[in-house]
């Protein structure tokens, strides 16, 4: 018996038949064409019908929010916390001079404010505040390894001894909530004898870590400069901040005059942005920081917002404002937002100091 063929469904053509196989005839579907008998072609397939889907309703959920009327109605009771587990005290110092450090587990107290509970929980944080200001005074500056931290431990303590007191005798109704009205910092035309004058009035105190950075800037400057190379003049200002991912920036004013110029050649307004490095921090003598941009602000300049609300018009993105600096004050002159990189987060919160006490 010879091989048959049968037509290919898709492509048309004839499919050779397995021998000792039958070619369908006369079945439903298919028809005869061709020369040869055995040939067939496939006229109609078979079809997928939609499956049919029935949407399933949303339960609406009615959320009533009512305010406990005491204690007893608050989710977590105080009755059933359990106490922490009491640590070992912390030490300090050297292994002859060693002071022991109390260890107090936080406690959180739910109460009204004016109820019993409130007054008791006021009453005894403020006598922990004045514990603390007494040991903090009688703390002993010895520890201290260096006459560099001994001054610098005496002028925390006199300022926290004097914070603690002074919070521990502040009432509540005595607290006032200083409301910002929103205002802005405009562009300046300044330049540098106007910014030094600005300075001495002021008396700005210019610490070494501002000196370290405007050298490092010009001299990142000049290294990129074949000619109209500068030398430093005064150092002005600097700021030092980090971002919320930790990365640590400064911010840093100079003015600079050029190098072998004429009688007329003025001094400039610089701007320069660093940034820390700290994998450099492992390598001694390496300069772990890294000036990314020095620029001349002479012919236009914003001071920061740090110390005010900026009124922003503009949408923002992620609370990114590219327009100016959030981290410095007004008294540091910038370029325009945009040719900076650190600085913009508009909520001020990764660049919270030490907040003024006096």
């Amino acid at each position: 018996m010879g091989n048959q063929t049968l037509a290919d469904p898709v492509e048309g053509g004839n499919v050779a038949a397995p021998p000792g196989s039958a070619a369908p005839s006369g079945s439903e579907g298919f028809s005869g064409s061709g020369s040869s008998p055995g040939s067939m072609s496939l006229t109609a397939g078979r079809q997928r019908k939609p499956g049919r889907w029935r949407r399933i309703p949303r339960q609406r959920v009615k959320v009533i929010w009512r305010e406990p009327t005491g204690l007893s109605e608050l989710p977590f009771l105080p009755e059933f916390w359990s106490p922490l587990p009491e640590a070992a005290p912390l030490t300090r110092g050297s292994d002859d001079k060693r002071q022991q450090l109390p260890y107090e587990p936080n406690e959180v107290v739910f109460a009204r404010r004016g109820s019993k509970e409130w007054v008791e929980a006021m009453e005894r944080g403020n006598r922990d505040l004045l514990e603390s200001a007494k040991r903090l005074e009688e703390a002993d500056e010895d520890l201290c390894d260096t006459e560099e931290d001994k001054v610098a431990f005496r002028a925390f303590k006199a300022k926290f001894v004097r914070f603690y007191r002074r919070l521990a005798n502040t009432k509540p109704e005595d607290v006032v909530f200083k409301v910002q009205t929103p205002s802005d910092t405009h562009e300046e035309h300044l330049t540098a004898e106007e910014m030094e004058m600005e300075a001495d009035r002021s008396g700005w105190p210019v610490c070494p870590q501002a000196r370290h950075f405007a050298m490092l800037a010009l001299e990142h400057y000049n290294s990129t400069k074949k000619m109209h190379k500068f030398e430093m003049a005064r150092v002005l200002l600097s700021n030092c901040f980090s971002e919320a991912d930790g990365t640590t920036f400064a911010h840093v004013n100079f003015t600079a005059t050029p190098q072998q110029s004429a009688s007329h050649a003025a001094k400039q307004l610089f701007f320069a942005e660093l940034m820390l490095v700290p994998d450099l921090q492992a390598y001694e003598g390496t300069e772990p920081m890294r000036v990314l941009r020095v620029c001349t602000i002479d012919d236009s300049c914003f001071g920061g917002c740090n110390e005010m609300v900026r009124d922003i018009k503009e949408p923002l993105r992620k609370d990114m404002d590219y327009d100016r600096c959030h981290a410095c004050s007004k008294r540091i002159k910038h370029p325009r937002g945009p040719t900076f990189i650190a600085g913009h987060n508009s909520t001020r919160m990764p660049y919270a100091g030490v907040f003024p006490l006096d």
